[in-house]
């Protein structure tokens, strides 16, 4: 998850009800990169060397693509929330959006020259 998309996350989610995992929402935040997180895309089934997915785990049970979209907005409570209603529409259909944005996010949301390094006042949300 780059800066861009995870700064507004962070900022909407006043009460902490959240925490962000890069690319695995977990309790704390996670990059895919790190051991850890190599070991979840592996536990999950998926390829570790291709984090095109994000994956949302919430008791235990992982969603990915646009369903782990739909459950963190969920989690940030009102107005992200009505996302919820995106679950009428097939997964499929949902799927086949988040690839296209996910594959066209740098050419549509531009692409940072560093990774994002938290500010030291949020090192509690994240893993590692």
């Amino acid at each position: 998850m780059t800066k861009r998309e995870l700064e507004p996350g962070m900022r909407t989610d006043l009460a902490d009800r959240m925490t962000y995992a890069g690319y695995l929402q977990l309790d704390k935040l996670l990059a895919a990169q790190t051991p850890l997180g190599r070991a979840l895309y592996v536990h999950y089934r998926l390829d570790p060397h291709n984090y095109e997915s994000m994956i949302l785990i919430a008791d235990g049970v992982p969603a990915l693509k646009s369903s782990a979209v739909i459950g963190i907005a969920q989690g940030l409570g009102p107005p992200w929330s009505l996302a919820a209603a995106l679950r009428a529409l097939p997964r499929t259909w949902r799927d086949r959006l988040y690839d296209v944005l996910a594959r066209n996010r740098f050419r549509m949301f531009g692409r940072r020259a560093t990774c994002y390094l938290p500010d030291p006042r949020d090192a509690d949300r994240f893993l590692a």
